[in-house]
């Protein structure tokens, strides 16, 4: 397994075998920082709140030196990260931010982690790129709706006369959108009938006519299938099967991939609670 190791706020967190070790204490641990008639509030007390409290902080390191380990690109994600913190401060919404995330700094670091979880999200994809393929089936497809039966097959017929599916598409409907999107078996967006057509066939170019019936009447659906070949449009797949998987999917799976070990209990405790791939 790789190995990797971080620091945090003083407490080492080093790449090996093994559970967290013992609580970690601070020197003077003792002084008194303030006390009441029934109680006092010591050194130790504010350290171990600080652990306690740490873990987002922790999981935003761990995902950054994973970010270095695959080389993502991160310039690009820290420069969206300050564009959208800028958007917002120019809105007014900084207090907002202060207020809610504790500082800007930290909403940055979350959009910073959240950016480098997508990017990690495709390499997961990449390692098991076969079985994801087996259990998406996408295929590349343009598709468009109609109300009414004949205007569906006005469009069929102009499609099949040797007129390009878009320009058909926007002459017939100005608001339509007739580019070319990856289709997944997950897609809970696309109409059962037009699932079933995609998954009970494999053929290329223009569909029949897909009629969907509900209780508000009839929607006649047509699709011009591109490529059932996902070599011919992997990089597009790879950013819509991404799009389906979880934060928390992509960072257990890292997370199990390097032998990671927490030289402070209560670290070691605060995060085994979290994902069960530190215990």
């Amino acid at each position: 397994m790789k190995k990797i190791s971080f620091l945090l706020i003083a407490l080492l967190l080093l790449a090996g075998c093994g559970t967290g070790s013992s609580y970690s204490k601070i020197s003077n641990g003792s002084d008194v920082i303030f006390k009441s008639a029934d109680t006092s509030y010591t050194n130790d007390d504010l350290y171990k709140s600080l652990k306690l409290t740490s873990q987002t902080a922790i999981e935003n390191d761990i995902i950054n030196k994973l970010a270095d380990t695959y080389n993502v690109d991160l310039a690009s994600i820290e420069a969206d990260a300050d564009s959208m913190v800028n958007i917002y401060i120019a809105m007014g919404y900084e207090s907002m931010l202060i207020s809610y995330y504790g500082s800007v700094a930290n909403y940055r670091a979350g959009l910073v982690t959240s950016g480098i979880v997508a990017a990690l999200a495709e390499e997961m994809v990449k390692d098991d790129f076969d079985n994801y393929v087996s259990t998406d089936k996408p295929v590349n497809i343009q598709m468009m709706d109609f109300d009414n039966l004949d205007d569906a097959q006005t469009f069929v017929s102009r499609v099949e006369g040797g007129e390009s599916f878009d320009m058909v598409a926007l002459d017939m409907n100005e608001s339509a959108s007739p580019e070319s999107f990856i289709f997944i078996d997950s897609d809970t967006s696309i109409d059962l009938n037009v699932k079933d057509y995609l998954n009970s066939t494999d053929t290329t170019g223009l569909s029949t006519i897909i009629e969907s019936t509900s209780d508000t009447g009839s929607t006649y659906y047509v699709v011009n299938v591109i490529s059932r070949n996902v070599e011919e449009f992997k990089d597009d797949y790879l950013a819509t099967a991404t799009l389906n998987i979880a934060e928390d999917e992509v960072k257990n799976y890292f997370f199990s991939k390097h032998n990671i070990q927490f030289y402070d209990q209560d670290l070691y405790e605060i995060m085994s609670s979290a994902y069960e791939v530190f215990k």
